[in-house]
């Protein structure tokens, strides 16, 4: 009985192991801009490379200037955004 608990515990063990490395591998890059005006969190991507999504990024920022929106950070990061856009009321 001790034996089929412990085989229990490591196969349950690997099996989080490996779905939270799949989920890693998963995650794509995107770039994250934060907004003083409107008060705004946006994400643009996803992008298979980092150099990919840090090409584009002055061309979002640009579309957000032109906007009238005053950009506070720009980021590159490798994430998995739940929502694009994340303004606050």
């Amino acid at each position: 009985m001790m034996g089929f608990l412990l085989l229990l515990i490591f196969l349950s063990s690997i099996f989080i192991l490996i779905s939270r490395w799949q989920s890693q591998e998963q995650r794509k890059w995107w770039v994250k801009i934060v907004t003083k005006y409107p008060a705004c969190t946006y994400y643009f991507g996803p992008f298979d490379t980092v150099q990919e999504a840090q090409g584009s990024q002055l061309d979002y920022s640009q579309d957000l200037q032109d906007e009238g929106a005053q950009i506070t950070t720009i980021k590159v990061q490798k994430c998995q955004p739940r929502q694009l856009t994340i303004c606050q009321e």
